[in-house]
């Protein structure tokens, strides 16, 4: 644990009391990984992080001691956006044409949120899994460690779906726009995907230690959005609640008793956000992992404060790694597994670890302090102001994959760019 350093980004809504806040301290975290043939030639990484959680305490680690509790499960949940604001925004209503304009998403290249976020979060992901599973050898457990990348798609539905009920677009247009988002998401899983395995490799970890599972855009929801703009119509709000509320496997429907009746979602915007809530809190009423052999050796925690009858449900520990600007996806979260934990009908005993990644890239001083997604500039290119290194650099064109570059090096830059070339961008 190395030294804390400060931050402005965009969780604060008073930028005189940034400088005090918790929320805006990152810590520096080294992470060293050897190589059992060259100890000597070992991955070194930092990492600035924040981590909280209301259930684990301080002292609380991974061990094998006798009377302490079990998890039998261990979730890293991370996720991505897709293009950035402006190219949704455009999409709706070209800013030259005022028409709507599919195209600008079919063509969209790379943006500098994708590229960085999957880059910085990538290599974040590998750290902390590493460590999981590298603490679970040297103890003799077994537990696997389960990764999910939650890639959205369908959440986007309901801004074409607008235009197509405002008379901005025909169904025709809505639905190809969505199927533009369909694309990307296959697109950008590919990436994410390839990313994370790479930063695992690279660090000694056999795939057989972890699984990658990405969040599907084959739902019921999609389905029925995409369905009704087939036949020229607009599904309702109650249908798609209806559609959610008989999925099979009752996990939304279990999910979204758990939200109070005023904090329910009023349409289809909402309904979109509250989905990544669900994808976190979806782990913890699962109950046992598919992947985890019954009679597998467990991974233990020294936390014995906790009542020993509570060892009876299995234990889940989730991982949630993310930027700053999803802090509100998790706060809600824990909410809602305050409220599981103290069902009597909860299938698991799960707690949640929010960890949050130090921002690496700002555009224009950061001075309107939003994320990253709402200033990146694709599909123009930004100029270098200042770089220190080479005065011949300064006022030159910025493309996405020189950020990736100069931040994560040029092996790492030839290989998402590689992945993005595979995936069609």
């Amino acid at each position: 644990l190395g030294d804390g350093i400060i931050v402005v980004d965009e969780s604060f809504s008073d930028a005189r009391r940034t400088d005090a806040h918790s929320w805006n301290l990152f810590f520096a975290i080294d992470f060293h990984f050897p190589n059992p043939r060259f100890p000597d030639q070992g991955l070194k990484s930092t990492q600035y992080l924040q981590t909280s959680s209301p259930t684990i305490k301080f002292d609380d680690r991974l061990s094998i001691e006798a009377n302490s509790g079990t998890f039998d499960n261990i979730d890293i949940i991370s996720g991505v956006c897709l293009f950035n604001g402006y190219l949704l925004k455009s999409s709706i209503c070209n800013p030259e044409s005022g028409k709507f304009d599919v195209e600008i998403l079919r063509q969209a290249r790379p943006t500098f949120h994708e590229l960085e976020y999957i880059s910085r979060s990538s290599t974040a992901i590998a750290d902390i899994v590493g460590v999981l599973v590298s603490t679970s050898q040297v103890q003799g457990v077994q537990t696997p460690v389960s990764i999910g990348l939650d890639v959205p798609s369908f959440h986007y539905y309901h801004s074409a779906i607008t235009a197509f009920d405002n008379g901005i677009c025909t169904a025709e247009e809505a639905l190809q726009w969505c199927e533009a988002v369909d694309l990307r998401h296959d697109q950008i899983s590919h990436v994410f995907t390839a990313a994370v395995h790479h930063q695992l490799r690279r660090r000694g970890i056999e795939d057989s230690k972890y699984s990658i599972r990405v969040s599907t855009k084959a739902t019921h929801m999609a389905f029925s959005l995409k369905s009704a703009l087939r036949d020229r119509k607009i599904a309702s709000f109650d249908l798609v609640l209806r559609i959610l509320d008989t999925e099979d496997t009752g996990f939304w429907r279990s999910f979204y008793q758990l939200i109070p009746v005023k904090e329910r979602p009023k349409d289809l915007s909402e309904l979109g956000y509250l989905f990544y809530v669900f994808m976190v809190v979806k782990l913890a009423l699962t109950g046992r992992s598919s992947i985890e052999s019954i009679s597998a050796p467990k991974v233990r925690v020294d936390c014995s404060r906790q009542a020993s009858t509570e060892t009876s449900k299995p234990r889940r520990l989730i991982v949630s790694i993310d930027d700053p600007a999803e802090r509100r996806i998790y706060s809600k979260s824990q909410d809602l597994l305050r409220i599981l934990r103290q069902s009597s009908g909860s299938p698991t005993d799960s707690a949640l670890v929010e960890v949050y990644m130090c921002r690496r890239f700002f555009v224009n001083g950061n001075r309107t302090r939003a994320r990253l997604y709402h200033h990146d500039t694709i599909p123009a290119l930004p100029r270098l102001s200042y770089f220190p290194e080479c005065s011949i650099c300064q006022n030159k064109q910025v493309e996405p994959l020189d950020v990736v570059c100069q931040l994560y090096g040029v092996e790492f830059a030839k290989n998402i760019q590689s992945w993005f070339s595979e995936a069609g961008l």
